[in-house]
């Protein structure tokens, strides 16, 4: 048996905080004055949180490693290689592909920085068919 899906409330959250996870009690808070794409890369940003039984760490480095890893698990759960090719077929525009994916342009461009070798050559094979400019 899985371990249950975390609670989620809205709430209004200071300065750029789009989301936090409270291990205490396995909530999740999202900031309600967010855009749909954003509101779901902060969801599933704070699901992997979630997962994982993160902590608020009071270290910098370890903040930054902590955050990073997540999300990157967040980008690979949202957008997978075949969305992303679907995606360049629409636009090669970064702000028209991340609304295309229903994400927003930071876990657009989290996912573009750690395509693999060979996902970044489907893409950029994909792209050169279409005859467009990356």
């Amino acid at each position: 048996m899985g371990k249950a899906l975390p609670d989620i409330e809205y709430m209004l959250l200071p300065g750029a905080l789009n989301g936090l996870y409270d291990k205490q009690t396995h909530t999740i808070y999202i900031d309600p004055r967010l855009d749909p794409p954003t509101t779901r890369a902060t969801l599933v940003h704070e699901l992997v949180h979630a997962e994982r039984g993160d902590t608020a760490c009071c270290d910098a480095w370890f903040h930054a490693k902590q955050e990073l890893t997540v999300e990157r698990a967040a980008a690979m759960r949202l957008i997978s290689t075949d969305d992303l090719i679907a995606g360049v077929r629409e636009t090669c525009d970064d702000r028209h592909l991340a609304a295309w994916l229903e994400v927003d342009l930071d876990m657009l461009n989290t996912r573009i920085g750690i395509l693999t070798a060979a996902e970044r050559r489907v893409i950029e094979e994909e792209v050169d068919r279409l005859g467009r400019t990356a």
